[in-house]
């Protein structure tokens, strides 16, 4: 299925998780595909562990896909245009183009089978380590009227369907070349495909020159990595020189993620890295080509119960690779531990200041001490006649001043007559 979700759908969520969730933890898994060991990781974490009501937890999500190396034998048809489009010299590069093809190839343990297909598909050699015979199969293609690449994809099946035991633990492979538009209903051709894909078997799709219908053609390939386009008939060789050894490798494709929050936490608008579609509690990413690295995502949610509680009812990766089954692996479920916000203290009632205390009264310091009056005490003397007081000033220090003398006569005793 590529990419996503099978027929529009995708498989059930898990019910809530919340038994011995742990914050942070891996979920490895490992599948066959075709021949290869492929394994998937999921991996998911919640930080902070602990926070307060009112505060926020980023979630991070990681998956990283891989499959091991492996020498099975390859099994390989090479399926060609040969309609009337693809006549003249492109023919010729075509015929070159399947000798230079088992020359990259370990023919003692790869086989190769070639079909060619124009108005209906015709089976020029079947599965064979040898080199000669497929080479010499190829000088047989010859242009013809129509172009019925679904009869050629059926055609090839039957191909690998003949590779006996061996089959079974071979990477199977076809590789079209397609120059011409498809005279039949292109669903036909699309039910062709998934036939191909559905068996295991790695699509490899080469859309040459101009007539062709590109987008049609790339919906069949396996992966977007298997999709080739070529405009010049020289090239051709080489392109098939350089896809031989790759047939053999299986990787990631395509990967979908969904995660589905629980009720008591809301999702954080505009923190998505990258950005989910969202419907409802459901968050969903859509890889179309596996990213350099894996899937990283990561968003924040804001908890709005105390306690301790699940960040996901539950999350799940569905993978594709070049060629075999999709592999869904479910994330685990971290946990955070959601408190009370802090209840704000009351500032303490400002005691009222003392009463102040009366000051005491005040004791008048004593001033400095007076001195007493100055006594003058005039002596009647008669004056001098040489002795004469000099004016006073309006504003001059006091000067002593000499009076004259006044005799006072006292009254004596009265007298009778």
């Amino acid at each position: 299925m590529r990419p996503g979700w099978p027929q529009g759908s995708r498989p059930g969520l898990p019910a809530v998780l919340l038994a011995l969730a742990v914050a942070a933890s891996w979920a490895p898994s490992r599948a066959g595909a075709a021949g290869a060991a492929c394994a998937v990781d999921a991996f998911k974490e919640a930080v902070p562990a602990a926070v307060t009501l009112g505060g926020e937890v980023e979630v991070r999500l990681r998956a990283a896909a891989h499959c091991d190396a492996t020498d099975a034998p390859r099994h390989v048809v090479l399926l060609m245009d040969s309609s009337l489009d693809m006549g003249g010299p492109t023919m010729a590069h075509m015929r070159a183009s399947v000798t230079r093809f088992a020359a990259a190839l370990d023919m003692t343990t790869a086989r190769v089978g070639l079909v060619a297909y124009a108005g209906f598909a015709q089976v020029l050699s079947p599965l064979t380590h040898d080199a000669g015979a497929l080479a010499a199969a190829g000088e047989r293609l010859f242009p013809r009227r129509g172009s019925d690449p679904a009869g050629g994809l059926r055609a090839s099946l039957r191909v690998l369907d003949d590779g006996g035991d061996a089959a079974a633990e071979a990477l199977e492979a076809v590789v079209l070349l397609a120059g011409s538009r498809p005279d039949g209903d292109p669903e036909a051709l699309r039910a062709a495909a998934a036939a191909v894909t559905e068996r295991g078997a790695m699509l490899v799709v080469i859309a040459y020159g101009g007539r062709v219908d590109a987008e049609l053609l790339q919906t069949l390939a396996s992966s977007p990595r298997l999709f080739h386009t070529e405009g010049e008939a020289s090239h051709l060789p080489s392109l098939y020189e350089q896809l031989a050894p790759e047939l053999g490798d299986v990787r990631p494709a395509s990967a979908h993620v969904v995660d589905l929050l629980p009720a008591n936490m809301d999702y954080v608008w505009g923190s998505g890295v990258p950005a989910p579609r969202t419907r409802g509690r459901e968050l969903t990413w859509t890889y179309a080509v596996w990213p350099q690295g894996g899937v990283a995502i990561s968003y924040a949610l804001e908890p709005r119960e105390v306690g301790r509680h699940a960040t996901s009812q539950g999350a799940e990766i569905v993978v594709s690779f070049d060629r075999g089954s999709d592999v869904v692996r479910s994330f685990p479920v971290p946990v955070v531990e959601v408190a009370a916000a802090p209840t704000a203290t009351a500032a303490p009632t400002a005691t009222a200041a003392s009463t102040a205390t009366a000051a005491s009264t005040a004791t008048v310091a004593p001033g400095p001490t007076r001195p007493p009056d100055r006594t003058v005490t005039a002596t009647i003397s008669p004056p001098s006649p040489a002795t004469v007081a000099p004016a006073t000033p309006a504003h001059g220090t006091p000067r002593r001043v000499w009076l004259p003398a006044v005799q006072v006569k006292r009254p004596g005793p009265a007298v009778g007559p």
